[in-house]
């Protein structure tokens, strides 16, 4: 299927997360959808908004109809959380991650990057769960400060 999007919603009827597709085959002798360019935007109660993209993704779903329980994303990942009144822009890079969208859990063992305006974090392994805005670096870290 071409430019699929699925869209969950919380208890309250509001947009909880939206995976979109450019391509979207779900093999169902596996569990899981194969999805080339998927972007998922996470929307928070606040003005936030998280944006996850890549160039390939596995969603995981027993089957067509079920909600997508993991989302393991590859090749090109970027997240990216814009600037508002409350937080600063964030954007993350890395070849692999993965998405538990009922913890809104993000990982990885690979290489990540992180910038923010004036600061750039690196190292390998992330941990971070979108819903607390929070996320740690595990190994091998570096950090460059760029005054403005």
């Amino acid at each position: 299927m071409s430019n699929l999007q699925n869209i969950n919603y919380d208890e309250q009827g509001k947009p909880k997360e939206s995976l979109q597709a450019e391509y979207w085959e779900f093999n169902p002798i596996k569990g899981y959808s194969d999805l080339i360019k998927p972007y998922l935007t996470v929307y928070k109660d606040t003005d936030e908004t998280w944006y996850l993209s890549a160039n390939k993704a596995l969603a995981w779903h027993p089957t067509i109809s079920d909600k997508v329980t993991k989302i393991d994303m590859f090749d090109g990942v970027v997240i990216e959380r814009p600037a508002s009144n409350e937080v600063t822009q964030v954007v993350l890079k890395t070849i692999e991650l993965q998405y538990i969208p009922d913890e809104e859990k993000i990982s990885t063992k690979e290489f990540v990057s992180m910038q923010q305006p004036g600061l750039t974090i690196s190292g390998y392994g992330l941990l971070g769960y979108l819903d607390r805005n929070w996320i740690e670096l595990h190994d091998q870290i570096t950090t460059t400060y760029t005054p403005n």
